[in-house]
């Protein structure tokens, strides 16, 4: 005789037990995992965990798209937005390198993490990280501004320094040097900075408004004040692209190069 199979029903009746005790107890907020015996965060409109094979909510596009995690809102985390029904990345220039808009950016921007052309953004100058210094500009890579000549590794104005005063060492009588010439004293407009530098107080970006008073490396100086400028994302002015805020379209000053200047200027100089 053989001997009978033992009976199943008590264990059975323990396992359906315990999973309505694991249900019960399960902390508000949380899924099953189907064919996972445990609890995890569900990933969807308020989940921040790994995804679930029921979670609702787009989910990241690979490659340059770039990939991130589910946040709430767009569903596409804290690192993409979403464009177009599809999420995309936060440093993907073609869908402007920030979290409210979904407009690319202009043709050779780089994010960093706004849009940046890092051949003439003195403050991404070359690379993200390069800034440029307050006597400099950025043309491909941090150089002296216009008007300014590098000697001995410092940048020069030779139209007020007397110690190159356009080529010349100011000296006696005639010791300082104004608009390039060594003379006696500094006529208006120009004015005596220290070391018998003439400067015209009113365009000097390291004299902007007072002596000594430098324009950040991203300014230049109209009237006395220091404006704020940025690249224009147009080849010449009139450039209806500039951005609200800096809407006024001006050749940096002694270049032909177009930049949006800050709506304060009120007119280029």
């Amino acid at each position: 005789m053989s001997t009978p199979a033992p009976h199943s029903e008590g264990s059975s009746l323990r396992s359906a037990l315990a999973a309505a005790l694991v249900l019960a107890l399960a902390p508000a907020g949380c899924t099953l995992v189907s064919g996972v015996s445990d609890y995890k965060f569900a990933t969807g409109a308020t989940g921040t965990g790994g995804a679930t094979s029921g979670s609702s909510g787009a989910s990241m596009s690979t490659g340059s798209m770039g990939t991130g995690t589910m946040s709430t809102g767009s569903g596409c985390g804290a690192a993409g937005k979403s464009c177009g029904g599809s999420c995309v990345s936060l440093t993907e220039p073609q869908f402007g390198c920030d979290s409210t808009t979904c407009d690319a950016c202009a043709a050779g921007s780089t994010c960093c993490p706004a849009c940046s052309d890092t051949t003439k953004d003195p403050l991404h100058c070359g690379s993200c990280s390069k800034q440029c210094d307050a006597d400099q500009w950025c043309s491909g890579a941090c150089e002296c501004r216009p008007g300014l000549t590098l000697i001995q590794g410092k940048c020069v104005d030779t139209k007020s320094d007397p110690a190159h005063c356009g080529g010349s060492v100011c000296s006696g009588t005639m010791n300082q040097c104004q608009a390039g010439d060594c003379v006696a004293d500094c006529l208006p407009p120009f004015q005596e900075c220290g070391n018998n530098s003439c400067v015209n107080t009113m365009t000097d970006p390291l004299h902007c408004g007072s002596c000594l008073k430098a324009c950040a490396t991203n300014e230049v100086c109209f009237g006395g004040q220091c404006q704020a400028f940025a690249p224009a994302p147009c080849a010449s002015c009139p450039c209806t692209a500039c951005p609200t805020g800096k809407s006024l379209c001006c050749n940096y000053p002694s270049t032909t190069m177009p930049v949006c200047v800050s709506d304060a200027a009120g007119s280029c100089p």
